[in-house]
This record gives structure tokens, sequence and C-alpha cells, in this order.
């Protein structure tokens, strides 16, 4: 755990506090996708996405939407590890921020406009680009472009190839640990300094970390326990004796016939 001083505009609460300051966020998404907007809404401080139990939920750092019929999500990204595998990420998030869109009995053209976009402290891809765009292009005519609304923007603070508005530049310098420069970015770092001298804001970092351990723990004993249900199925089909099952489990035995029975596994209770 990083300690309240050591916090910077690269870690995750931050940024996203940084990013609830409407002018910065509206400014930032101005200059990075070259548009004019009016004004923007939050829809919700961390949106959360709950797509029912067998399902996995995602809970969105900054979520708004703005007068041109777009919505955006913003994502801090400080580690790039195979499990987090960004570009699927980026598939399951779109599919649900449109899938919660568009209820019954609308039409497909209600859909809005969707930007997913990763801030990384690194680059995703290694080709030294400031910024990555995607869209879906057709593969025999680049040219034509499946008009689905949705682009995936990734921004790398390690960037030096590639044309930015130079305040997205200056960010991702910010980011990357050099000195502010320029009247956006120094904004921002003064947004920075107001967070961190907010004594409501330390006390509810502590109460945010202590929140993301509990969500990390919790993880951890529901993937331990689903390997344990795991091995007990392969034990149980290939017919391994129970006190075996049991020790190696720390289940019960009556659990572990349950499990056998739901399975449809024919299994003697020996």
């Amino acid at each position: 755990m990083k300690t309240w001083e050591e916090l910077t505009l690269s870690d995750n609460f931050i940024f996203q506090n940084v990013m609830q300051d409407p002018e910065i966020c509206k400014e930032f998404l101005e200059k990075l996708l070259n548009i004019s907007i009016r004004n923007i809404a939050y829809v919700d401080l961390e949106k959360i996405f709950d797509v029912g139990i067998e399902s996995k939920g995602i809970r969105l750092d900054v979520y708004v939407e703005d007068d041109k019929n777009s919505v955006y999500d913003i994502e801090m990204q400080t580690t790039n590890s195979p499990a987090d595998s960004l570009p699927k990420r980026t598939l399951y998030y779109q599919s649900l921020i449109v899938a919660n869109q568009i209820k019954k009995g609308q039409d497909y053209q209600d859909l809005k406009k969707t930007f997913i976009i990763f801030v990384c402290t690194f680059d995703p891809f290694g080709a030294g680009r400031r910024v990555y765009t995607f869209k879906d292009l057709c593969l025999e005519s680049r040219d034509l472009e499946l008009a689905n609304g949705s682009t995936t923007i990734f921004l790398n603070a390690k960037g030096i190839n590639g044309d930015v508005h130079k305040d997205i530049e200056y960010l991702l310098e910010l980011i990357n640990g050099q000195k502010a420069q320029g009247d956006f970015t120094k904004r921002v770092e003064t947004r920075v300094d107001e967070v961190k001298n907010n004594d409501k804001m330390k006390v509810s970092y502590m109460s945010w970390y202590a929140e993301e351990m509990r969500i990390k723990r919790l993880a951890q004993i529901e993937g331990r326990e689903e390997g344990k249900l795991d091995m007990i199925k392969n034990l149980l089909s290939v017919k391994t004796p129970i006190e075996f099952i049991v020790k190696a489990s720390g289940w019960t035995k009556e659990k572990i016939l349950e499990i056998a029975q739901s399975e449809n596994i024919a299994y003697e209770n020996n």
C-alpha cells in the first residue's frame, strides 16, 4: 500500500478524483478526440455493472456522457500482466456498457457511441506510440469501417511517437513523473494538490483501499474454492477413494457426495 504522501496522478485513486473535475475531464476528451463538447454528465462515480451471479461484473473508474450521444469510460492502468488481458477486457467492457444502454423494445439506433479509454503507465503494444486507437475495419477494404459506434483508445505514458495534442503529450509526461508544462497540465497538477491536501480525501483513500483489499481477498478465496471444486470433480471422475478426497480438499464427505450427485458422476459411497 502506498502512503497518502506517495500517491501521484498515475495512481488510480488520484486519477479518478482529478477526472471528477468536469472541466478537466471535458477538456481531456476534447483534446484527445479533437472534438467539441458542450457539457458532460457523470453517470455514476465508479459506475458498477453487475450482470448476475454467474457473470463477472465490472467497476468503471470514470464513466461520463456528453451532449453528442456518446459515453466514455476512462481507466488508469498501471499493470500489464496476462491476467489483465487489456484487449479482451476492453471488449468485455464495451459489451456490458452497450448491453446496459438499450432496453426491451428500443431500436438499435438508440445505442450511444462508446469510447473505452485506457491511460497506461506502460506501452501496451511495444510500438512506442503515444496513442493507439482501434476501430472495427474490413480486412478486405481497410477504408471501410464497421460503423457500430465503438472506439477503443490506449494512451501510453512511455510513448515517444505519434502526433497528439500538445496538452495530451504534456499530460502523459506528467503521468510519467515529469514536470507539468502548459496551462492544462498545470491545472491538472493543481487539482492533484487540492486532492492531496484534502483531509477528507485522505480518509476516503483509506476506506477505498480497505475495500479494494477486501474485494481482492474475496476473489482469492473464491479462486481457491473454485480450484478446489475442480480438483474434487477430477478426483471423483477417476474413482479416487473418498477418504483421500476428504483429506486433500478439507471438505466433508457429505459435501463431496453432493458434488458427485450434482455432476452426475457415478460414485459409490465407499
